[in-house]
Protein backbone atom coordinates (compact mmCIF):
# COMPACT_ATOMS: atom_id res chain seq x y z
CA UNK A 1 0.00 0.00 0.00
CA UNK A 2 1.11 3.52 -0.89
CA UNK A 3 0.36 6.51 1.12
CA UNK A 4 0.69 9.56 -0.50
CA UNK A 5 -0.29 12.69 2.33
CA UNK A 6 -3.83 11.93 2.99
CA UNK A 7 -4.87 9.67 0.22
CA UNK A 8 -4.50 5.93 1.05
CA UNK A 9 -3.85 3.42 -1.67
CA UNK A 10 -4.90 -0.17 -2.10
CA UNK A 11 -3.95 -2.21 -4.68
CA UNK A 12 -6.74 -5.06 -5.64
CA UNK A 13 -5.41 -8.53 -5.91
CA UNK A 14 -5.48 -9.94 -9.19
CA UNK A 15 -6.80 -7.17 -10.97
CA UNK A 16 -3.53 -4.43 -11.32
CA UNK A 17 -5.84 -2.27 -9.92
CA UNK A 18 -5.10 0.32 -7.41
CA UNK A 19 -8.24 2.24 -6.08
CA UNK A 20 -7.16 5.50 -3.31
CA UNK A 21 -9.70 6.95 -0.80
CA UNK A 22 -9.00 10.14 0.69
CA UNK A 23 -10.33 12.23 3.62
CA UNK A 24 -11.14 14.80 2.08
CA UNK A 25 -15.12 15.40 -0.23
CA UNK A 26 -13.65 15.64 -3.44
CA UNK A 27 -11.64 12.93 -5.28
CA UNK A 28 -7.60 13.43 -6.19
CA UNK A 29 -6.32 12.16 -9.10
CA UNK A 30 -2.18 11.14 -8.48
CA UNK A 31 0.07 8.87 -10.57
CA UNK A 32 2.96 6.83 -9.96
CA UNK A 33 6.05 5.35 -11.98
CA UNK A 34 4.69 1.78 -11.73
CA UNK A 35 1.38 1.88 -11.64
CA UNK A 36 0.49 4.89 -14.02
CA UNK A 37 -2.56 6.73 -12.84
CA UNK A 38 -4.33 6.18 -9.54
CA UNK A 39 -7.84 7.24 -9.08
CA UNK A 40 -8.36 8.77 -5.73
CA UNK A 41 -12.32 8.01 -3.62
CA UNK A 42 -13.22 10.56 -1.09
CA UNK A 43 -15.45 9.25 1.72
CA UNK A 44 -18.68 10.94 0.05
CA UNK A 45 -18.46 7.73 -1.75
CA UNK A 46 -17.73 9.19 -5.34
CA UNK A 47 -15.13 7.13 -6.71
CA UNK A 48 -13.32 7.18 -10.13
CA UNK A 49 -11.34 3.49 -10.80
CA UNK A 50 -9.16 3.82 -14.06
CA UNK A 51 -7.24 0.46 -15.21
CA UNK A 52 -3.25 0.40 -14.62
CA UNK A 53 -0.09 -0.33 -16.86
CA UNK A 54 -0.56 -3.62 -16.09
CA UNK A 55 -4.40 -4.12 -16.91
CA UNK A 56 -4.27 -2.20 -20.13
CA UNK A 57 -1.80 -4.52 -21.26
CA UNK A 58 -4.90 -7.08 -21.17
CA UNK A 59 -7.94 -6.25 -22.60
CA UNK A 60 -8.47 -2.32 -22.53
CA UNK A 61 -12.12 -2.96 -23.60
CA UNK A 62 -13.00 -5.25 -20.48
CA UNK A 63 -11.58 -3.06 -18.35
CA UNK A 64 -13.34 -0.10 -19.43
CA UNK A 65 -16.39 -1.64 -19.40
CA UNK A 66 -15.85 -2.72 -15.57
CA UNK A 67 -14.74 0.15 -14.18
CA UNK A 68 -17.69 1.71 -15.84
CA UNK A 69 -20.08 -0.90 -14.24
CA UNK A 70 -18.33 -0.15 -11.14
CA UNK A 71 -18.90 3.22 -11.03
CA UNK A 72 -22.33 3.19 -11.42
CA UNK A 73 -22.42 0.63 -8.73
CA UNK A 74 -20.74 3.20 -6.29
CA UNK A 75 -23.13 5.92 -7.31
CA UNK A 76 -25.92 3.95 -6.79
CA UNK A 77 -24.92 3.39 -3.29
CA UNK A 78 -24.15 7.52 -3.00
CA UNK A 79 -28.14 7.75 -4.19
CA UNK A 80 -29.30 5.03 -1.91
CA UNK A 81 -27.54 6.55 0.96
CA UNK A 82 -29.07 9.90 0.28
CA UNK A 83 -32.21 8.40 0.33
CA UNK A 84 -32.27 6.96 3.57
CA UNK A 85 -30.53 9.84 5.11
CA UNK A 86 -34.11 11.58 4.05
CA UNK A 87 -36.70 8.92 4.38
CA UNK A 88 -35.59 7.16 7.57
CA UNK A 89 -36.34 10.51 9.78
CA UNK A 90 -39.83 10.91 8.27
CA UNK A 91 -40.76 7.25 8.63
CA UNK A 92 -39.15 7.15 12.14
CA UNK A 93 -41.42 10.28 13.05
CA UNK A 94 -44.69 8.55 11.42
CA UNK A 95 -44.16 5.46 13.81
CA UNK A 96 -44.18 7.35 16.56
CA UNK A 97 -47.34 8.98 15.78
CA UNK A 98 -49.08 5.99 14.82
CA UNK A 99 -47.80 4.14 18.55
CA UNK A 100 -49.37 7.57 19.85
CA UNK A 101 -53.03 6.94 18.54
CA UNK A 102 -52.86 3.46 18.89
CA UNK A 103 -52.71 4.10 22.91
CA UNK A 104 -54.94 6.75 23.52
CA UNK A 105 -58.02 5.49 24.52
CA UNK A 106 -61.15 5.24 22.57
CA UNK A 107 -64.26 8.06 22.51
CA UNK A 108 -67.08 6.84 24.88
CA UNK A 109 -70.19 6.44 23.02
CA UNK A 110 -73.15 9.18 22.51
CA UNK A 111 -75.44 8.89 24.88
CA UNK A 112 -78.80 11.01 25.25
CA UNK A 113 -79.22 13.53 28.31
CA UNK A 114 -81.83 11.48 31.04
CA UNK A 115 -84.46 14.71 29.51
CA UNK A 116 -84.20 13.66 25.74
CA UNK A 117 -84.02 10.10 26.33
CA UNK A 118 -87.80 10.62 27.96
CA UNK A 119 -88.85 12.96 25.01
CA UNK A 120 -87.58 10.22 22.90
CA UNK A 121 -89.52 7.24 24.96
CA UNK A 122 -92.53 8.82 25.39
CA UNK A 123 -93.00 9.89 21.34
CA UNK A 124 -92.47 6.02 20.42
CA UNK A 125 -95.28 5.39 22.67
CA UNK A 126 -97.49 7.60 21.42
CA UNK A 127 -97.05 6.24 18.06
CA UNK A 128 -95.07 9.40 17.05
CA UNK A 129 -98.22 10.56 14.58
CA UNK A 130 -99.90 13.19 17.22
CA UNK A 131 -99.49 16.29 18.56
CA UNK A 132 -98.16 15.64 21.94
CA UNK A 133 -97.14 12.45 24.16
CA UNK A 134 -99.43 9.98 25.97
CA UNK A 135 -100.71 10.16 29.58
CA UNK A 136 -103.23 8.34 31.87
CA UNK A 137 -106.77 8.86 31.77
CA UNK A 138 -109.07 7.69 34.66
CA UNK A 139 -113.30 6.98 34.33
CA UNK A 140 -115.34 7.12 37.80
CA UNK A 141 -118.98 6.42 37.47
CA UNK A 142 -121.41 7.99 40.06
CA UNK A 143 -124.83 7.42 41.32
CA UNK A 144 -127.69 8.71 39.33
CA UNK A 145 -127.25 5.97 36.31
CA UNK A 146 -129.82 4.21 34.82
CA UNK A 147 -130.81 1.40 32.69
CA UNK A 148 -133.67 0.22 30.38
CA UNK A 149 -134.26 -2.57 28.81
CA UNK A 150 -137.10 -3.30 25.62
CA UNK A 151 -140.75 -1.78 27.25
CA UNK A 152 -139.92 -1.75 30.89
CA UNK A 153 -139.34 1.02 33.52
CA UNK A 154 -136.51 2.27 33.24
CA UNK A 155 -134.35 1.03 36.63
CA UNK A 156 -132.45 3.75 38.93
CA UNK A 157 -128.83 2.18 39.22
CA UNK A 158 -126.00 3.41 41.68
CA UNK A 159 -122.63 2.71 39.48
CA UNK A 160 -120.87 4.44 42.36
CA UNK A 161 -117.20 3.00 42.85
CA UNK A 162 -117.29 2.08 39.02
CA UNK A 163 -114.47 2.96 36.28
CA UNK A 164 -111.56 2.14 35.26
CA UNK A 165 -107.73 3.91 34.30
CA UNK A 166 -106.96 3.82 30.64
CA UNK A 167 -104.16 5.50 28.40
CA UNK A 168 -104.63 8.61 26.37
CA UNK A 169 -103.11 10.10 23.18
CA UNK A 170 -103.30 13.63 22.12
CA UNK A 171 -104.02 14.01 18.47
CA UNK A 172 -102.67 16.99 15.88
CA UNK A 173 -106.65 18.39 16.36
CA UNK A 174 -106.33 18.41 20.03
CA UNK A 175 -108.67 15.94 20.90
CA UNK A 176 -107.54 13.07 23.01
CA UNK A 177 -107.87 9.25 22.14
CA UNK A 178 -108.11 7.38 24.88
CA UNK A 179 -108.14 3.63 25.45
CA UNK A 180 -109.34 1.33 28.84
CA UNK A 181 -108.08 -1.80 29.71
CA UNK A 182 -111.21 -4.26 29.81
CA UNK A 183 -109.61 -6.17 32.81
CA UNK A 184 -109.15 -2.44 34.35
CA UNK A 185 -113.18 -1.49 34.27
CA UNK A 186 -115.08 -2.18 36.85
CA UNK A 187 -118.87 -2.08 36.42
CA UNK A 188 -120.81 -2.74 39.69
CA UNK A 189 -123.52 -5.55 39.03
CA UNK A 190 -127.59 -4.52 38.88
CA UNK A 191 -128.67 -6.33 41.95
CA UNK A 192 -130.28 -5.24 44.87
CA UNK A 193 -127.87 -3.20 45.92
CA UNK A 194 -127.48 -1.40 43.51
CA UNK A 195 -131.18 -0.79 41.74
CA UNK A 196 -134.61 -0.13 42.26
CA UNK A 197 -137.73 -0.63 39.97
CA UNK A 198 -140.12 1.51 40.61
CA UNK A 199 -138.80 2.52 44.25
CA UNK A 200 -138.80 -0.75 44.62
CA UNK A 201 -135.00 -2.99 45.31
CA UNK A 202 -134.70 -5.45 42.42
CA UNK A 203 -135.13 -8.77 44.24
CA UNK A 204 -132.13 -10.23 45.82
CA UNK A 205 -132.15 -13.85 43.20
CA UNK A 206 -131.95 -11.41 40.63
CA UNK A 207 -128.99 -10.03 39.28
CA UNK A 208 -127.11 -8.61 36.03
CA UNK A 209 -123.14 -8.68 36.24
CA UNK A 210 -121.40 -6.80 33.33
CA UNK A 211 -118.56 -7.65 32.01
CA UNK A 212 -116.83 -4.61 29.16
CA UNK A 213 -114.87 -5.85 26.82
CA UNK A 214 -114.21 -2.65 25.00
CA UNK A 215 -114.03 0.33 25.97
CA UNK A 216 -112.12 3.49 23.53
CA UNK A 217 -113.10 6.64 21.80
CA UNK A 218 -112.14 9.88 21.47
CA UNK A 219 -112.73 13.04 24.44
CA UNK A 220 -112.86 16.60 23.36
CA UNK A 221 -111.85 18.73 26.42
CA UNK A 222 -112.19 21.45 24.77
CA UNK A 223 -115.92 20.78 23.51
CA UNK A 224 -116.49 18.83 25.98
CA UNK A 225 -117.91 16.07 23.46
CA UNK A 226 -116.75 12.45 24.45
CA UNK A 227 -117.80 9.35 21.97
CA UNK A 228 -116.66 5.85 23.31
CA UNK A 229 -117.42 2.17 21.73
CA UNK A 230 -118.72 0.00 24.69
CA UNK A 231 -118.83 -3.74 24.54
CA UNK A 232 -119.87 -5.80 26.95
CA UNK A 233 -121.53 -8.97 28.59
CA UNK A 234 -124.86 -9.00 30.41
CA UNK A 235 -125.04 -12.09 32.81
CA UNK A 236 -127.86 -12.65 33.61
CA UNK A 237 -128.78 -15.32 37.05
CA UNK A 238 -131.40 -15.86 39.71
CA UNK A 239 -129.30 -17.23 41.63
CA UNK A 240 -128.18 -21.19 41.33
CA UNK A 241 -131.14 -22.15 39.84
CA UNK A 242 -131.29 -20.15 36.32
CA UNK A 243 -128.37 -18.65 34.58
CA UNK A 244 -129.02 -17.70 30.79
CA UNK A 245 -126.17 -17.61 27.54
CA UNK A 246 -125.33 -13.62 28.15
CA UNK A 247 -126.76 -10.59 26.64
CA UNK A 248 -124.21 -8.92 23.93
CA UNK A 249 -124.26 -5.35 24.31
CA UNK A 250 -122.50 -2.70 21.92
CA UNK A 251 -123.35 0.64 21.53
CA UNK A 252 -121.52 3.98 21.46
CA UNK A 253 -121.61 6.16 24.60
CA UNK A 254 -121.78 9.69 24.13
CA UNK A 255 -122.72 12.88 25.36
CA UNK A 256 -124.80 14.27 22.79
CA UNK A 257 -128.26 12.26 22.20
CA UNK A 258 -128.75 8.53 21.66
CA UNK A 259 -131.72 6.75 19.85
CA UNK A 260 -132.67 3.40 18.95
CA UNK A 261 -136.04 2.12 17.53
CA UNK A 262 -138.18 2.36 20.73
CA UNK A 263 -135.42 3.90 23.47
CA UNK A 264 -133.49 7.31 23.56
CA UNK A 265 -131.30 9.48 25.96
CA UNK A 266 -130.21 12.89 26.04
CA UNK A 267 -126.59 13.49 27.67
CA UNK A 268 -124.31 16.24 28.48
CA UNK A 269 -120.72 17.37 27.95
CA UNK A 270 -117.99 17.39 29.71
CA UNK A 271 -117.56 20.33 32.89
CA UNK A 272 -115.01 21.85 33.92
CA UNK A 273 -114.73 19.27 36.54
CA UNK A 274 -114.33 16.64 33.75
CA UNK A 275 -118.29 15.50 34.98
CA UNK A 276 -120.24 14.51 31.72
CA UNK A 277 -123.11 11.85 31.11
CA UNK A 278 -122.84 9.42 28.65
CA UNK A 279 -125.77 7.71 26.91
CA UNK A 280 -125.88 4.74 24.97
CA UNK A 281 -128.41 2.57 23.20
CA UNK A 282 -127.90 -0.92 21.86
CA UNK A 283 -130.19 -3.56 20.45
CA UNK A 284 -129.65 -6.52 22.13
CA UNK A 285 -130.45 -10.02 19.55
CA UNK A 286 -132.59 -13.18 20.75
CA UNK A 287 -130.16 -15.38 22.51
CA UNK A 288 -130.44 -19.09 22.71
CA UNK A 289 -133.01 -18.92 25.45
CA UNK A 290 -136.46 -18.97 25.09
CA UNK A 291 -137.57 -17.80 28.59
CA UNK A 292 -135.26 -14.46 27.90
CA UNK A 293 -135.60 -13.72 24.34
CA UNK A 294 -139.72 -13.96 25.03
CA UNK A 295 -139.78 -12.39 28.47
CA UNK A 296 -137.34 -9.14 27.20
CA UNK A 297 -139.15 -9.52 23.72
CA UNK A 298 -136.28 -9.55 22.03
CA UNK A 299 -134.90 -8.29 19.68
CA UNK A 300 -135.27 -4.96 21.46
CA UNK A 301 -133.65 -1.88 23.04
CA UNK A 302 -131.45 -1.54 25.55
CA UNK A 303 -130.41 2.20 27.23
CA UNK A 304 -127.83 2.58 29.18
CA UNK A 305 -127.13 6.42 31.25
CA UNK A 306 -124.23 6.41 33.24
CA UNK A 307 -122.99 9.76 35.25
CA UNK A 308 -119.60 9.79 34.84
CA UNK A 309 -116.20 11.19 35.61
CA UNK A 310 -113.00 12.02 33.10
CA UNK A 311 -109.70 13.06 35.27
CA UNK A 312 -106.11 13.06 32.86
CA UNK A 313 -102.54 13.26 34.31
CA UNK A 314 -99.94 14.47 32.20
Amino acid sequence: MAVKGLMMHQRLPGTGMVVSRATVMQPRITATAKTGMVVSRATVMQPRITATAKNRRGSSEDDEGGSEERLACARKVVVNRRWAALVLPIAAAASTTTTLFSVLPSPPPLLLPPVLAEETDSRRQGGGGGGGGGCRVELHTHNGCGLGVSRFPDFVYNAEGGGGSGHAIQLPDGCWQVKFEASDINIPAVGYETTTLMGVPLPPPLRIDVVPETLEGIIDKASGKVELKFQAKFFFSAGNLYRPPPLLVNTLLTTESAQGEIRGGQGSRLDSKGNCRLVGVARLAPIDDLFISTFLTLPSDCLADLSANFAFFT
